[in-house]
């Protein structure tokens, strides 16, 4: 037998169906039946039962995928199906949801990185205004006051010029000493790295040559012929002393690979990892009670990862006077933006003194110009 409401209405929608609005409340049902005519009037069909996971997974097929590369692809999927699509969210119909859905999602992820939370975001966005622009929804439920909050990334800081030296002593002889080298050396990417090939190397001119990559990441372990972006493909100047180093390691180099597995293959996940594990296991914290590696010198007293040896480079770089565009390209930068707001670190403490000397001699009131003489304006906000 059917529930039998107080207040009834049939109202026929764009499509020549009808849909009833019931209620037992006379305010609730004056709302739904205002809310239903506003949206039939403006062509959405409010009998729509599209669910979250069907919406998203459209927006991700057509407005996406087309457009990003497999890494980026791989990359956005984790964020939706990890964080954005709990089972309780992902069945419900687009046309449920309200904001404060949006806010429990949110929550769930209050945890993580503001640059997580920013990822989730987007998605929720995106996806939902395109159920907007699709006439599913009239309006989205993601609001403006929901944000990213918490902590950011930490900023990741360059390696003193020391803390380089002591970490090519510490690695010198190893399968990670010629990988450091040219990310401190040459500003690559680790997938770089692992996709440098001989033949990419022009040792007659000192340069060179990105050309390729090795994925490793978001469970693709793959060689490319193509850079992470096409601002990736550039030729840098070899350092004399990196020169040598690279000179040496292809005397007796069996690989077509710069740095390889011990079978001459690219690097893979996993094996990038225990070649890491050099370094780790010199550093002076990483020693354990029940450690095995007890023949590697404990030797430096900072801990490091390897973008930062490319972040060093590229700090290096701009520091030694380069200019901004020159360091850009070096760098595979596909903006200007990021050279100049990522990797352009301010070593306070060795330009602190520097700053305070100029500042010092500058004269605001030079060319005759006495201080009593400048007008000063004084303003009162009330």
């Amino acid at each position: 037998m059917s529930k039998k409401f107080k207040y009834s209405k049939s109202l026929v929608l764009t499509n020549g169906k009808r849909k009833n609005i019931r209620s037992n409340s006379k305010q609730e049902f004056q709302k739904k039946v205002a809310d239903a005519q506003r949206e039939i009037g403006v062509g959405i069909d409010i009998c729509d039962q599209t669910t979250v996971v069907e919406l998203i997974q459209t927006w991700f097929d057509v407005q996406k995928k087309p457009f990003i590369r497999e890494t980026s692809q791989e990359t956005l999927r984790q964020t939706i199906n990890y964080y954005c699509l709990p089972e309780w969210f992902a069945r419900k119909r687009v046309r449920d949801v309200s904001p404060a859905d949006i806010s429990k999602i949110m929550a769930s992820v209050a945890s993580f990185h503001r640059d997580t939370q920013s990822k989730v975001l987007q998605v929720l966005k995106g996806s939902f205004q395109f159920a907007v622009d699709n006439d599913i929804i009239l309006k989205s439920p993601v609001r403006d006051t929901h944000k990213a909050r918490g902590d950011k990334a930490k900023e990741v800081i360059p390696l003193t010029a020391q803390q380089c030296v002591d970490l090519m002593d510490a690695t010198e002889g190893t399968r990670a000493y010629v990988p450091i080298c040219l990310m401190l050396g040459c500003g690559l990417r680790r997938g770089e790295v692992c996709g440098l090939l001989w033949k990419d190397i022009d040792f007659v001119n000192s340069v060179l040559h990105v050309r390729h990559t090795v994925v490793l990441n978001c469970g693709i372990e793959q060689f490319r012929d193509v850079t992470k972006t096409d601002a990736g493909i550039r030729d840098i100047p070899i350092p004399q002393w990196l020169l040598e180093i690279l000179t040496e390691e292809h005397r007796t180099s069996t690989s077509k690979f710069v740095t390889s597995k011990l079978d001459g293959s690219h690097h893979t996940q996993g094996s990038w990892r225990r070649l890491w594990d050099i370094v780790v296991h010199r550093e002076i914290d990483s020693a354990t009670p029940n450690d095995k590696h007890t023949d590697c010198p404990r030797v430096l007293d900072f801990h490091c990862h390897p973008h930062q040896l490319r972040h060093t480079c590229i700090t290096r770089w701009v520091e030694d006077g380069l200019d901004f565009k020159e360091v850009q390209y070096l760098a595979g930068h596909s903006t200007i933006d990021m050279t100049l707001q990522v990797y352009a670190h301010y070593d306070k403490k060795s330009r602190f003194e520097e700053t305070k000397s100029r500042i010092k001699t500058m004269n605001p009131y030079e060319n005759g110009v006495h201080r009593n003489q400048l007008k000063i304006c004084h303003l009162r906000v009330i």
